[in-house]
């Protein structure tokens, strides 16, 4: 299926947008805690996407992992899908991947899980969880792909981090009133805190989101029909998410 996407001016922001309402991307610049902030913001009609869990080996950048598979598979939008341990292959939280688990760790201090490929059809298409309100284990046997993520904001748009000196420029991903999905980028280096509240404020509608990386990290990679966006620090990133535009 092929988007029709146009750039538009919208309150000092880049949009991309499309005839079915699958996408819409935003480049935002706000002046706020003494900074000239820069935001990219994608939100995603989940109803209109793919998403997936890509794997991926340790010669691969991100970018290189998008272009493997942008003539047979394509995909318009991949980034991290959450921090990494030490051995350079396990997700920190749980994570499982079309119903093969890749780490059965439940993280006591994590707090949300984003849970996508329902098995059952009165499920959304894709949903943030707080697991100290719907628990893991009444999650894991719903949907076959689920990644749990340190939280940054509880559902209802409660900020869950204090205030601290420890700043990192951000990756994460949340939910709005509407259920869509919106992976925000913040190139500049704040703490969580001020981000969370900076990013509650944007007339985005935020309702919950959770952290993907921080820093270099930190990485995204966007094309479609010629508009590109390229975040792409060249730094080994083995858990990908990818999202695609569904085949009717």
């Amino acid at each position: 299926m092929s988007i029709y996407i146009n750039f538009l001016l919208i309150f000092g922001s880049i949009l991309i947008s499309n005839s079915i309402s699958a996408l819409d991307y935003k480049k935002i610049h706000i002046n706020r805690y003494g900074k000239n902030i820069e935001l990219d913001i994608f939100r995603l009609n989940p109803d209109s996407i793919d998403i997936e869990i890509l794997t991926v080996s340790r010669n691969k950048t991100l970018k290189q992992t998008f272009m493997d598979t942008s003539d047979t598979d394509p995909y318009f939008l991949v980034c991290n899908a959450g921090m990494f341990n030490v051995d350079y292959k396990t997700n920190m939280g749980y994570m499982k991947k079309k119903g093969e688990i890749l780490n059965s760790i439940n993280h006591p201090h994590y707090h949300s899980v984003m849970a996508f490929n329902p098995l059952f059809d009165d499920l959304p298409s894709f949903y943030l969880y707080d697991t100290d309100v719907t628990p893991l284990d009444s999650i894991v046997n719903k949907f076959d792909s689920i990644v749990e993520n340190l939280r940054l904001i509880k559902r209802s748009g409660e900020n869950r981090w204090p205030k601290q000196d420890k700043k990192w420029s951000e990756l994460a991903i949340g939910q709005d009133i509407d259920n869509n999905i919106l992976v925000i980028y913040c190139h500049n280096q704040l703490s969580m805190f001020d981000f969370n509240n900076l990013i509650l404020s944007l007339p985005i509608n935020l309702l919950v989101a959770q952290h993907l990386e921080g820093n270099a990290s930190a990485q995204l990679y966007f094309s479609f029909d010629g508009h590109t966006v390229n975040l792409d620090n060249g730094e080994y990133v083995p858990n990908l998410l990818g999202f695609k535009v569904k085949k009717f």
